[in-house]
């Protein structure tokens, strides 16, 4: 059985940050130029 480590411990919860972080950015992107879209045809 692996041994239990902090560092790792800490260092999955990053990557799982910055991965929600990055997915945020991507959804604010596809929403703004679907915002804009809707506005320029509306």
């Amino acid at each position: 059985m692996p041994r239990f480590s902090i560092d790792d411990f800490v260092y999955n919860i990053q990557k799982i940050g910055l991965l929600f972080k990055t997915v945020n950015q991507i959804k604010l992107k596809q929403f703004k130029t679907i915002g804009g879209k809707r506005n320029v045809t509306g």
